[in-house]
C-alpha cells in the first residue's frame, strides 16, 4: 500500500485494470430464481439456491428485498443461508477481501482525481454489492 500511495498516479492506473465493478444481473432471472425457491420441488430449490450462490453479491440486494416481502418458511431460510454465505466471504477477512478493501483504501487515501474515477466506476457496480457500496462510501468521504 505504501509503494501505491507514494505514486498514486500509476497506482490508480494499476488499480483500474485490476478492480471490476460488480457485475448486475437480470432483475428478472434473479426474481424467477427467488420464487423456485417455493417450488414444490425439491431439486428445482436446489438449483435455484444453487445458481443465487454462484451469482453472488449480484443478487444479494434482491434477496434481501425478497426477506422483507415475510415469504414462506422455506424462501426465508434458503434466502437468510444465502445472503450468510455471502456476508461470510466479505467479512471472514479472506485474503481477496482485504486486497480489495486495501486497494479502496489506497486510492481514498490518494484522493487523486485518477484514483476518484476508478472509485466513481466502482461505485457503479451492481446495487448492494460490497464493492459497489465500500466506493460510494470512499466517495463519500473524499466529497467532505
Amino acid at each position: 500500500m505504501r509503494k501505491l500511495a507514494a505514486a498514486p498516479a500509476q497506482a490508480a492506473s494499476y488499480l483500474n485494470k485490476y478492480l471490476q465493478p460488480v457485475q448486475a444481473v437480470d432483475e428478472r432471472r434473479v426474481a424467477r430464481l427467488i420464487a423456485a425457491l417455493d417450488s414444490e420441488e425439491f431439486s428445482v430449490r436446489e438449483k435455484a439456491a444453487a445458481e443465487l450462490e454462484k451469482l453472488g453479491e449480484a443478487a444479494a440486494a434482491a434477496c434481501r428485498q425478497a426477506l422483507v416481502k415475510q415469504p414462506s418458511a422455506e424462501v426465508r431460510s434458503r434466502l437468510e443461508a444465502i445472503l450468510k454465505t455471502q456476508l461470510e466471504a466479505w467479512s471472514g477477512n479472506s485474503p481477496e477481501h482485504l486486497r480489495l478493501l486495501r486497494a479502496l483504501e489506497t486510492l481514498e487515501f490518494s484522493g487523486t482525481l485518477e484514483a476518484r474515477q476508478v472509485l466513481q466506476r466502482l461505485a457503479r457496480g451492481a446495487p448492494g454489492a460490497t464493492l459497489t457500496e465500500d466506493a460510494r462510501a470512499a466517495l463519500g468521504r473524499l466529497r467532505h
